[in-house]
């Protein structure tokens, strides 16, 4: 194999990797976030706008952690990632809400099939920004 052949083929495999890990990442946060809001209202007795928020919140700053170290092995100053990792995170929820919107209104698509694909067109520009953005 070439080398140039070779080092396509390295990043390719790379940017695979990473974004099994960025799933698993959103998997794990999405755990933690219906996890705190179960604990907050079921055994705390918490309102449930209150628990879901302090789950959003912790599980905002575990995907933050888990990308930082391990889906993008970041060297990056956490002052700046930080940042950078919420403006993307901000930008997003208003992309998903105008292509949920899109979808929903501008095509009359069921509003489960239109937050589907909100998802998953956010779920990539996410991944991406991150990847060659908030974490290099």
């Amino acid at each position: 194999m070439e080398s140039s052949q070779k080092q396509r083929w390295s990043q390719w495999r790379r940017l695979q990797h990473e974004f099994g890990c960025f799933l698993i990442v959103g998997s794990t946060a999405a755990c933690v976030h219906f996890g705190i809001l179960w604990l907050g209202v079921v055994r705390l007795k918490l309102e449930g706008t209150l628990s879901t928020t302090l789950g959003f919140i912790i599980a905002y700053v575990v995907s933050y952690i888990l990308n930082y170290f391990w889906t993008f092995k970041s060297k990056a100053s956490h002052g700046v990632a930080f940042f950078r990792f919420v403006l993307i995170a901000v930008c997003g929820s208003l992309l998903n809400a105008l292509i949920f919107a899109g979808f929903k209104y501008g095509f009359d698509t069921h509003f489960l099939l239109a937050q589907v694909a909100a998802t998953g067109i956010v779920l990539f520009w996410n991944f991406s920004l991150y990847r060659i953005w908030a974490f290099r």
